[in-house]
């Protein structure tokens, strides 16, 4: 019968099929094999079936009968291949379906197949190899609870229907699907999922169908909605999920033609009040059998059915609520803004008022020094300070001896030598804090030296002045410890009005006058 196109032998009792059983058949497209006993398929079976298109072994006894051996190596037009329900226990991911190119259909449920039928994680090999075409696979109902690796499915860029029913995940790996880009339809019902990352579906901007019922996640987490745009298909009967916030899912709902939530106990509260709403209005998209409140709702609903819930009864609208929050809110905002603003005048009024409560030690200082005021500065602000701090202090202490900066240090010593001996030898070493300073290794240096002599000599020997505003985040761990015990600092401003205030307090503080005893920890 060299005419033939489809032969059907279902529901015999074939229990073999020997090599070249169909030779006279050269244009055959479809053959049915189904619901027999078949145990052993020679490699040569389906030896000149060049235009075969489908073949159906479902329901057999196959078992090893397809281990280490490519019985479908020879038909390099097979688009439907149905090896369901045959009680195949093992299977090479080397060998098996080796050549498939074309194959669109493959249903391998119902089997007792392993992780490691399909994939081969060390050796990055998979059953799906040379399937870059398949279109549809079924592999509902095996043994895979150990998981997928993750370059498992790797290969099936083109395909738009999966299914993973009944195949006992805990688990899935984060970028397990991120190569499936067309995928329209996933199942995973049926499993122990608890819960899924948050990369999961990052691909699937595709996915029309998702199927998680009968599984225990709780919830979808937000980059998974934000992602699922084309949903129109969420089942999530029998899940744990109870909250279904309106930021995640409102948008998800957009498109959606049907969402079950059958079996679940939803949160009657009002973060689901907008859900219920949205029910009332589209009523004929979603699935709520035997839906109740959860135990963890108001008492008047706790128990009874979702569908009677009233969200007016519980979340009208509290107007002097929201009104009191918003006023609160404004005025914190307020102060917080002006207390950042004034944070340096805050600060040293704050020192000051502590000298009045607490009071303060004194301590004579009647010290010889070699220099009266010992100016630290970086490269970048030499002009501020040779150009108009200099003079200025000039003008109003004639007789003021300075040592400013690197240039005026003891001359014959190693640089780090001079510079300490510089700071010994100054009633007051005064700091230029600006960012450039701070992020200076040098300058640093010389600041940790004049913390250092503030603990051997007893003496409040430095004083800060700010040019610029330094962040808090950013601001240097030795500067915040220097502040933190209340320590007099200046900051600079290029405000007339403020200028008198600057020159008579930075005068105040390097005259040879009482001071305050303050030792820091290092």
């Amino acid at each position: 019968m060299p005419g033939l196109l489809e032969l059907r032998l279902e529901i015999n009792f074939l229990n073999e099929i020997r090599a070249n059983a169909f030779i006279g058949f050269p244009k055959l497209q479809h053959l049915y094999l189904s619901y027999n006993n078949i145990k052993s398929i020679n490699i040569h079976a389906f030896s000149g079936l060049k235009n075969l298109l489908s073949v159906h072994l479902n329901e057999n006894n196959l078992i090893n009968t397809l281990f280490k051996v490519n019985v479908f190596e020879n038909l390099p037009s097979l688009r439907v291949l149905d090896i369901s329900e045959s009680r195949i226990t093992s299977l090479d991911p080397q060998q098996s379906l080796l050549g498939l190119t074309v194959l669109e259909e493959l249903l391998l449920q119902g089997n007792n197949l392993h992780v490691s039928d399909l994939c081969n994680a060390e050796g990055n090999v998979s059953l799906f190899q040379d399937m870059h075409n398949l279109q549809n696979l079924d592999l509902s109902r095996n043994l895979f609870r150990e998981g997928f690796p993750s370059s498992c499915f790797k290969d099936l860029r083109n395909i738009r229907r999966l299914y993973l029913r009944s195949v006992s995940l805990s688990a899935l790996q984060p970028n397990l699907f991120d190569n499936l880009t067309n995928l329209e339809t996933l199942s995973l019902d049926d499993n122990k999922l608890q819960e899924m990352s948050s990369s999961i579906f990052s691909s699937q901007s595709k996915l029309a169908s998702l199927y998680i019922s009968r599984n225990q996640i709780s919830s979808l987490p937000t980059p998974h909605v934000n992602n699922l745009k084309n949903i129109s298909h969420l089942f999530l009967a029998r899940t744990d999920v109870s909250v279904l916030p309106e930021d995640e899912f409102s948008s998800l709902l957009a498109n959606i033609d049907v969402i079950d939530l059958s079996y679940n106990s939803l949160s009657c509260s009002c973060t689901n009040a907008w859900f219920r709403n949205w029910v009332h209005a589209n009523y004929d998209k979603v699935l709520l059998t035997s839906t109740k409140c959860s135990r963890d709702s108001p008492p008047e609903f706790s128990g009874g059915r979702f569908i009677d819930f009233e969200p007016i009864l519980l979340c009208g609208p509290k107007v002097l609520t929201y009104v009191g929050i918003s006023v609160a809110l404004g005025v914190t905002i307020f102060c917080v803004i002006l207390i950042y603003y004034n944070r340096w005048w805050i600060n040293y009024k704050l020192f000051l008022l502590k000298l009045c409560v607490i009071g303060y030690t004194e301590v004579i200082d009647d010290d010889e020094y070699k220099y009266d005021i010992n100016i630290i500065f970086h490269d970048n602000d030499e002009e501020w300070v040779v150009n108009y701090l200099v003079p200025q202090l000039q003008d109003r202490e004639a007789e003021v001896v300075l040592c400013v900066g690197d240039d005026d240090l003891p001359a014959g010593m190693l640089r780090l030598d001079a510079a300490a001996a510089a700071i010994d030898n100054s009633y007051k070493s005064v700091f230029i804090i600006t960012n450039a300073a701070i992020n200076n290794a040098w300058y640093m240096t010389k600041l940790r030296l004049a913390l250092q002599h503030i603990n051997r000599s007893q003496r409040d020997a430095i004083l800060l002045i700010f040019l610029e505003d330094i962040e808090d985040e950013k601001t240097p761990y030795i500067i915040r410890l220097l502040m933190s015990v209340n320590r007099p600092y200046l900051r600079w401003s290029d405000d007339l009005r403020n200028r008198d205030f600057f020159w008579n307090e930075l005068m105040k503080t390097v005259r040879k006058t009482a001071k305050i005893d303050v030792t820091l920890p290092i």
